[in-house]
Order: structure tokens, then C-alpha cells, then sequence
């Protein structure tokens, strides 16, 4: 995403580039809310190139990237985040630890959503509210899946849907969060009783937050709670990461 902010680099205009690619999914994501199975196809499509041709485990560019020191250790932060954001303390296992480490970072750069908006210039053609409408409803339809085989992995999805519904209720163009999120609160309300008692602790916290409060570890006044995708027993739903093959 970084080449898109040269301006000399042309990169996301060639429709065969990689970054076209990922700019013109973006794009589709946010104006319809998800991907078409051609879109989809050409994204996995270049994702498994980038892949293929960067480190990936085991692989000899990752033991020269580290040095020439490959380590199977789960990352640690080194700043000094609340423990209650990356949850390690709670996990047993490398992959957990590591995934709640990788969660934060993609908080920070909001998924490279924030490059795309700002940088590239690409913006939903119906507004900033209604792309948080339409992402809102994808959350919920997401929510419904957790009971189904791979609770995980679905519950991982909701955390990065709920993510870029905060982007969209956050920019300028959005307007006044409020309404919309009290509209929110109202489509929750016809959603099944498992999805919209989910789903309600993370809608209590976005009402909380977007009135100016804070969250005190996990949680908020009223019982509010932070919607993340890796944690230990998660409060959506399903066992804890490494109990079960995602």
C-alpha cells in the first residue's frame, strides 16, 4: 500500500498490478459490503502470489530476514500495551500470543484502510454512512456463524468487520456517529437472541466511545466490552484459540 503514496508510482492504476488488485477489492468491499466470487477469486489469487514469493515459515528468506536466527517463540510486544489488549498472559501457545500481537498492529494501521482513503483517494460511492450501515449488517450476519464448524475462524471475521465499521462511523463524511449507531442498535434488535446478545456488549462500547468515554481494560460502563477477534475463551462464543483446528 505504501507504493500508492509515491507520486510516481502508477502501480494501482495497471488493472494486472497487485496493488490494483487489493485497491479495487477494497474499493468493492466498502461500496457493496463484500466481495464478488471473481473479485474474491483474483484476491486469493494474489495473496497466495505475495506469499509465494516472500518469507513465509520455515522458509530460507525468513531465517535471513531474522538474521539467520529462525525462531519458532511467539512475538512479544515491546512497548508497553495493557495486557488486557494483547491477552499473551492468558495463552499457552505461540500462535494465540502472536495472532493477539498482529491484531494490534492491524488496529494501528486499520488494516491499510486509512492508506487507501487518504493516500489513494478511494471513498464508498453512497457515503460513509451508509458503508457503516451496510458493514454493520455484515457483522451481524457473520455473528450468526459462530455456532457453525469453525467458530474461530468466524469470530475473527466479525472482530475485522466490526474494525472497519469503526473506520467508516470515524470519518468526516460520516456525519454524527450517534444516530447511526442507535440505528444499529435498532437492526440488532431484530436479529436472533444468541447474535444480539453477542453482539450488544460491543454496541454498548461503541455508544460509550463515540460520547467521548474511555474503556477501562476490557470493558466500559454499563457493560461495554472490546470486540477482538484473538483472545483466550471468547465472550462471542467457541473455546479458546489452540483448543481446536481453525
Amino acid at each position: 500500500m505504501l507504493a500508492a503514496t509515491h507520486t510516481r508510482c502508477g502501480k494501482h492504476r495497471r488493472p494486472g498490478e497487485n496493488l490494483a488488485v487489493l485497491r479495487l477489492a477494497a474499493e468493492e468491499a466498502t461500496r457493496d459490503g463484500e466481495l464478488t466470487p471473481r473479485r474474491r477469486g483474483m484476491l486469493r489469487h494474489v495473496v497466495e502470489a505475495m506469499l509465494a514469493r516472500r518469507a513465509g515459515p520455515g522458509r530460507r528468506n525468513t531465517r535471513r530476514c531474522a538474521g539467520g536466527r529462525p525462531s519458532r517463540q511467539p512475538c512479544r510486544p515491546t512497548t508497553s500495551w495493557p495486557g488486557s489488549w494483547w491477552g499473551a498472559s492468558r495463552c499457552s501457545t505461540p500462535a494465540p500470543a502472536s495472532g493477539m500481537v498482529i491484531e494490534q498492529a492491524q488496529i494501528l494501521t486499520t488494516h491499510n484502510l486509512a492508506t487507501l482513503v487518504h493516500a489513494v483517494g478511494v471513498t464508498p460511492a453512497e457515503g460513509w454512512a451508509v458503508a457503516a450501515r451496510r458493514t454493520f449488517a455484515v457483522v451481524v450476519r457473520l455473528a450468526g456463524r459462530i455456532g457453525g464448524p469453525r467458530p474461530l475462524s468466524t469470530i475473527k471475521d466479525v472482530a475485522y468487520a466490526w474494525r472497519h465499521l469503526v473506520f467508516c462511523l470515524s470519518q468526516p463524511g460520516a456525519g454524527d456517529p450517534g444516530p447511526l449507531i442507535d440505528r444499529c442498535r435498532t437492526e440488532l434488535a431484530a436479529a436472533p437472541d444468541r447474535v444480539r446478545a453477542g453482539l450488544e456488549p460491543a454496541v454498548v462500547a461503541l455508544i460509550h466511545v463515540a460520547r467521548g468515554g474511555r474503556f477501562t481494560g476490557e470493558h466500559t460502563p454499563a457493560g461495554g466490552r472490546r470486540l477482538l477477534g484473538w483472545t483466550g475463551a471468547h465472550w462471542l462464543g467457541g473455546p479458546a484459540d489452540g483448543a481446536v483446528r481453525r
